[in-house]
């Protein structure tokens, strides 16, 4: 649901538009009706409304200031603009605060839904980018972790580790390590970490690893499209140090490679340390690798993994998952079967953004019973039979059970559903159908749409209809995906049957 915040200093349009909207339609809360921005303000710093519906002139702070005022302060709500002016200059301040929609009043109960749902289509664009993001940094995260525990064991690089940092890695041109000496036992972990977060802001980095304390040295790694980070910027981040740890740590010379120069690097940072301190926003906790695997084949366990899979018996892999955990410790299993995955990920058997959900959910989890039957279902997942096209039924049976699901669709089911490459399913899909997802799922929503018009009474509303077969986020698109279809509107069809 989002939340929406209205904003105007005329009582009268403040009802209007309250009253005229339909906004249960649109999925959204209307959580306040203010009459000028002084009010408005409290409501958007405690409920950071994802919508605000603003006039511009109001007295004491007009519209424009009250956008850059929220700006400021880091919230980003979307804002649709309100105004009886026709002036170009507010449109062109508006354009700046990055406002996308400017409607004049008085304006009709069309122009006030349109725009809604291009901004829900904004807000919803942004929530997936910013899930992606954080799902590509933890899945890069992993990748250092990995590359720690490879160095700590005096392991080589393989190919598949070397191709996968290519592909993550691949939108950064460089890696800087930036770190201070610091000897003494650490406090405030919290707010250690947060400085070194702070800093990745201010320099428009990308923080890519934990804050980590190896021997004597505090620090962490970043990503940056700049060749240089600002020094001064470095000397605001050893003072904000300084005030958690009460002492003034040393920065040493920062370092930057290319990603070629990756493995050795860390190699040379690390040395010949047998482990390191993690410092997250969560605590510190202590890594460290056990000497005795230093001398394992990973080539060999993961094969004997991937022979299990192969196989596909469920019991069987949840067995060697679990032979891994108990012979070793969570660590190198971890890593065994992080490598794993990435490995299926490559084959194009793993959707790559699964994988990094999947990546997200197991390191969060605790309790090792819990992480090995989660890793266990994963693993039986990857288990692809080109004869048993079975998954594809899989999904038809969901279609036809979940229609009212607005989030049904292929990349969904994918992700989901069955675990499996997209363009993989979308050949099965097709080949078993003989049409695509698309066509598939629209020609099943349009003929349960007819049987549930054809049964209304005749107060019910078409757009309950849209709802019950996924498409009340947009019931301008069923409304022409259903004549299309039909050569009937809704509204036209529903008459055939009064």
């Amino acid at each position: 649901m989002y939340k929406l915040l209205l904003i105007d200093d005329e009582r009268i349009v403040r009802e209007s538009i309250s009253q005229l909207i339909h906004w249960e339609q649109y999925d959204i809360n209307l959580i306040g009706s203010c009459s000028n921005a002084i009010e408005a303000l409290e409501i958007v710093k405690e409920n950071r409304p994802d919508i605000i519906i603003t006039d511009i002139r109001m007295p004491v702070i007009n519209g424009i200031d009250f956008i850059k005022n929220i700006r400021s302060q880091g919230i980003d709500s979307e804002c649709i603009i309100l105004s009886g002016y026709n002036e170009f200059e507010f449109a062109k301040n508006a354009m700046q605060e990055n406002v996308k929609h400017y409607i004049l009043k008085p304006c009709s109960e069309r122009e006030i839904e349109d725009a809604l749902l291009k901004t829900i289509s904004d807000i919803n664009s942004k929530r997936i980018m910013k899930k992606k993001i954080e799902a590509q940094q933890f899945v890069q995260h992993i990748y250092l972790q990995q590359f720690i525990h490879l160095v700590l064991q005096r392991k080589e690089l393989d190919t598949e580790m070397e191709h996968g940092l290519r592909v993550l890695f691949s939108e950064y041109d460089q890696l800087f390590w930036i770190s201070f000496q610091w000897e003494i036992d650490l406090q405030n972990p919290q707010e250690i970490y947060q400085c070194f977060l702070d800093f990745a802001q201010a320099t428009s980095a990308t923080l890519i690893s934990s804050v980590m304390k190896i021997n004597t040295t505090l620090g962490c790694f970043y990503f940056s499209s700049k060749h240089e980070l600002p020094f001064n910027q470095l000397m605001i981040l050893q003072k904000q140090l300084y005030k958690h740890l009460h002492y003034m740590p040393v920065l040493n010379e920062t370092k930057k490679c290319c990603l070629d120069q990756l493995y050795s690097w860390i190699k040379d940072i690390f040395n010949d340390s047998s482990g390191y301190m993690v410092i997250t926003d969560k605590g510190i906790s202590q890594c460290e690798i056990k000497e005795a695997y230093s001398d394992l084949d990973f080539a060999s366990i993961q094969d004997k993994m991937v022979k299990t899979i192969t196989q596909g018996d469920r019991q069987s892999i949840h067995c060697q998952v679990q032979s891994l955990f108990y012979t070793y410790d969570r660590n190198f299993a971890m890593m065994v079967c992080t490598k794993l995955l990435i490995k299926y990920s490559y084959a194009g058997l793993l959707d790559k953004n699964y994988l990094t959900t999947i990546l997200n959910q197991v390191y969060a989890i605790k309790e090792i019973h819990v992480l090995m039957n989660t890793l266990s279902d994963v693993m039986s997942n990857l288990h692809v039979d080109d004869k048993n096209e079975s998954f594809v039924d899989k999904i038809i049976k969901y279609i036809h059970e979940n229609l009212e699901d607005s989030n049904l669709t292929l990349k969904w089911c994918a992700k989901e559903l069955v675990f499996l490459n997209e363009d993989y399913i979308s050949r099965a899909f097709t080949k078993q159908t003989g049409e695509n997802f698309s066509t598939y799922l629209n020609h099943i929503r349009i003929e349960r749409a007819k049987v549930l018009i054809s049964l209304m009474s005749e107060n019910d509303k078409i757009y309950t209809v849209a709802e019950k077969i996924g498409l009340g986020h947009n019931p301008q698109y069923f409304s022409r995906l259903f004549k299309k279809n039909t050569g009937y509107t809704p509204k036209e069809y529903k008459e055939l049957y009064s």
